[in-house]
């Protein structure tokens, strides 16, 4: 028997916390933090720009093969990178110097990846409103329509949901994995410019957002946050997971 009724999805409300232009020039899209620097897509490229913490510019990545990048996504497995080539549909999964070890064909359109880093698989979002949940390998796992046109994806591992931005108005949503919706977050304009790319932060309840004119703006939602545990806090729910697994055993 499962112990999700335990948890209740909380739908994000997040609020602007600052915003501010890049050095580096060129239209940015798909963003991933890798624990120590930052990575952006540079859309109708071969690149991703790198950045330390502070977003101040270190160097660019070139993968070759790649015609335009959008998606781009930290491989917290294999210390690499998933890279989406909007034109042509193809995901390639990078080392960290941008040399490929692998690559699967998904479908033209292709804007944004995000990894699920405990179930080891890849959802993508496309400019057509199509979502995909495949494995590192590319095998479908799942989809859905969403019905608008995505240009940002993230993906929350604590709620099991999904943040996707839409082109038109840089609007927000959130949905379940299998596709249901959870509603309208932010209604419109999170970046100035176009927006672009997304990453989040669950342990800080943390949003990023890139745009097409170089810009990032950070949204906060700090109910959203997943606090580290105290050693208490961990006995107490140890043992209160404890004692439903005794009476769940007791009454079969």
């Amino acid at each position: 028997m499962s112990l999700l009724f335990l948890c209740q999805t909380v739908v994000a409300d997040f609020s602007l916390n600052t915003e501010f232009q890049l050095g580096s020039r060129g239209n940015h899209h798909g963003i991933a933090f890798d624990g120590v620097n930052w990575h952006i897509a540079a859309s109708f490229t071969n690149i991703f720009r790198n950045y330390d913490s502070t977003f101040t510019f270190i160097s660019d990545t070139t993968v070759a093969g790649v015609d335009d990048m959008r998606g781009l996504a930290y491989d917290s497995t294999m210390g690499g990178f998933f890279v989406g080539d909007q034109r042509a549909g193809v995901v390639r999964i990078v080392n960290a110097d941008g040399t490929e070890s692998s690559q699967f064909l998904t479908s033209s359109g292709l804007n944004a990846i995000a990894y699920d880093a405990v179930g080891d698989s890849i959802w993508l979002a496309h400019f057509s409103g199509l979502v995909e949940n495949r494995t590192r390998a590319g095998s479908l796992i799942s989809s859905f329509v969403g019905g608008q046109r995505w240009t940002g994806l993230a993906y929350d591992d604590f709620n099991d949901t999904l943040l996707l931005l839409e082109t038109d108005d840089d609007t927000l949503f959130e949905y379940q994995t299998d596709g249901t919706l959870l509603g309208e977050i932010v209604s419109n304009d999170m970046v100035t410019g176009n927006g672009q790319g997304l990453a989040y932060d669950s342990s800080l309840g943390r949003l990023w957002v890139t745009s097409q004119n170089g810009r990032v703006a950070i949204w906060d939602d700090s109910s959203r946050a997943v606090p580290e545990p105290s050693g208490k806090t961990t006995i107490l729910l140890g043992a209160t997971l404890l004692s439903i697994i005794v009476s769940l055993r007791s009454q079969q």
